[in-house]
């Protein structure tokens, strides 16, 4: 089922990252396309779980402690403690359709298309490689190299997320604890030494002269 026309025009136009922004509620982590922040929908969230997708048509959202999430509607229908209807009602003000048009169908569409794949079990997953990958970074004071890298690894986990494999998903979980970040922390650290010693060597060869 397509969205429809006044639907998609909501979704495109008003922005979670702006709703949220609104409410003063800042980013607390960026990992590549998602944003991490502090669930603003329940309390407690000191390793912040509310991840916002930003690299779709348009933004959705998933907290992946208390399970929320979709479309910007519904979090201001769960911020506001309003219906989706008076959600929509709220967000439709200053765009160019009409209320008629969109109220009708508005609450059969949410409850009949997800948005955002929110099986708990790929959910979990991906935030544990982002979490992992975005540790890794810090570690590296967010070498732009390796940045660079991870931007590419996080298009193929959306990719498995999108598709539902959860088997390969645990798979690169898995290499990337046990394997994949110690080896690539090792060829970093190697990198860093060999430019160490090659900026020596240029210091030495300019007192020659």
């Amino acid at each position: 089922m397509n969205i429809p026309y006044y639907i998609e025009c909501i979704l495109k136009e008003r922005k979670i990252t702006d709703l949220l922004r609104s409410r003063g509620i800042f980013p607390a982590k960026q990992l590549g396309n998602k944003i991490l922040y502090h669930c603003p929908l329940h309390e407690g969230d000191n390793d912040p779980s509310f991840m916002v997708f930003t690299d779709k048509e348009y933004e959705n959202y998933y907290c992946f402690s208390c399970h929320s999430g979709i479309t910007v509607i519904n979090l201001l229908s769960e911020l506001d403690g309003i219906s989706t209807r008076q959600a929509t009602k709220n967000l439709i003000k200053g765009l160019d359709i009409k209320e008629q048009d969109v109220i009708e169908s508005i609450v059969k569409y949410l409850k009949t298309n997800k948005v955002l794949n929110n099986s708990n079990i790929l959910g979990e997953l991906s935030l544990k490689i982002s979490v992992n990958c975005y540790n890794y970074l810090q570690e590296l004071s967010f070498d732009q190299e390796e940045s660079d890298f991870l931007d590419k690894f996080f298009k193929l986990i959306d990719h498995l997320v999108t598709v539902n494999d959860i088997s390969t998903l645990q798979e690169i979980y898995d290499i990337l604890v046990e394997y994949g970040i110690p080896k690539r922390v090792e060829k970093y650290l190697e990198k860093q030494e060999q430019r160490i010693i090659q900026s020596n060597v240029n210091k030495e060869q300019w007192l020659k002269i």
